[in-house]
């Protein structure tokens, strides 16, 4: 389900949405409520309101809530770091966002 990743920094759990019925209930089940927005898509609340997570975009796991972060944006700022379970991440550069 989710995969942990992390930066010099910092840590966070993400999960790469694929927009599959399982997707959607992977996230009901997780508490997340989603609308299908359209297709594949659907709207996640966040504390900033509203967000879409598209398929092929991950969802990370904040502090109090959960937010989507297109796939480029992603790859730019983490990177896989192995761990028996999960796949874990670091943040790419010096720490810069």
């Amino acid at each position: 389900m989710f995969e942990t990743f992390g930066s010099k920094y910092s840590e966070v759990q993400a999960l790469l949405y694929d927009g599959t019925d399982e997707a959607r209930a992977a996230l009901r089940d997780l508490g997340i409520e989603s609308v299908r927005v359209y297709e594949k898509a659907v709207s996640v609340d966040t504390n900033n309101g509203p967000a879409e997570l598209k398929p092929g975009h991950w969802l990370i796991k904040g502090v109090s809530d959960y937010y989507p972060c297109d796939p480029q944006t992603f790859a730019a700022r983490w990177e896989p770091v192995d761990d028996s379970r999960y796949v874990v991440v670091h943040q790419r550069g010096d720490g810069d966002w």
